[in-house]
């Protein structure tokens, strides 16, 4: 609630859904009057209120008072602030802002894993109460620990045969690394996850079913083994960030493809590669084809006619 109470007002009564069927709080406005009643929070002032104001609304104030709305906000803000009365502010916003407290800011400092985790809930195995577990050896290293949680966490899935689970695993250790800016490591994760979204199997796959899976494989227009757009669009972001050109990015892709291994896999590490530079492209036409060659080779392999 910390890193959220500067959105509030002593009178705010709406609040997002998630503090019941996430956390159990039923009366998120009773939570903050305790947190400032126990010296986590203070009301803000009238200026504080003024400065968390949009630029919308600080110029009909201004023009509400025959003034100037010309210029940027913090000159809006400081406008308001010294050509209104201190009794039109304070009736024109009656509502306060919560403020932290140095020890409300300190309490939210030392557990920066907290809204962490909840801002990040792709990270299904860990939540608030749960992720403590997960750093405690880690003192200050924080990340180091849901770094090793996620690894943990692939283990698990890649045993179970939880395919699905796998590759959304790596998509979360790929958008880990690159907050970080390590953007060549996530470009290996975001590998393995071309790698298992163009495998065609999900959780639970199994070979015995391959006939009935097979009718969702090809060809691309109705195929369920294809690459979502977002991870394409992480893939040539960080390509930029990295500075890596067409050629190169397709070096690493393929020395990243070419070393997994699955149950079933649909496409060659050079098709794969072609698919994920044609998705950006949106070649229909030549990820037809190579579908179509894709599908030969699987009917060939597996003996599905």
């Amino acid at each position: 609630m910390l890193s959220y109470a500067s959105r509030f007002t002593t009178a705010s009564r709406k609040f997002q859904g998630f503090w019941w069927y996430q956390y159990g709080v039923s009366d998120p406005h009773a939570l903050l009057t305790d947190l400032a009643a126990r010296g986590f929070l203070t009301i803000g002032t009238v200026e504080q209120t003024v400065e968390v104001q949009t630029v919308a609304t600080l110029k009909e104030v201004l023009r509400a008072h025959q003034l100037m709305v010309t210029g940027p906000k913090s000159s809006l803000v400081q406008r308001v602030i010294t050509s209104i009365s201190a009794n039109s502010l304070g009736n024109q916003f009656a509502e306060r802002y919560y403020i932290l407290t140095p020890a409300g800011e300190d309490a939210l400092n030392s557990s920066p894993q907290i809204p962490y985790i909840h801002h990040h809930p792709d990270i299904v195995t860990l939540n608030i109460f749960t992720v403590d577990t997960a750093v405690c050896f880690y003192s200050d290293h924080w990340r180091d620990g849901i770094w090793r949680h996620l690894n943990e966490q692939l283990v698990v899935e890649a045993v179970a045969g939880k395919w699905g689970h796998f590759r959304n695993c790596r998509l979360c250790m790929a958008k880990f690394v690159a907050e970080e800016s390590r953007y060549l490591e996530a470009l290996i994760s975001l590998a393995d996850v071309v790698y298992f979204d163009l495998s065609g199997m999900g959780n639970n796959f199994s070979l015995e079913h391959l006939d009935v899976t097979a009718d969702f494989l090809f060809p691309y227009e109705r195929s369920i083994a294809t690459l979502a757009p977002g991870v394409v669009s992480m893939i040539f972001d960080w390509a930029r960030k990295e500075h890596l050109d067409d050629a190169e990015l397709r070096q690493l892709l393929y020395d990243r493809i070419v070393l997994m291994g699955s149950p079933l896999r649909l496409f060659t590490a050079e098709q794969i590669v072609s698919i994920v530079f044609l998705e950006r492209d949106r070649t229909i036409k030549e990820l037809t084809a190579i579908y179509t060659q894709a599908e030969q080779a699987f009917l060939d392999t597996y003996r599905i006619r």
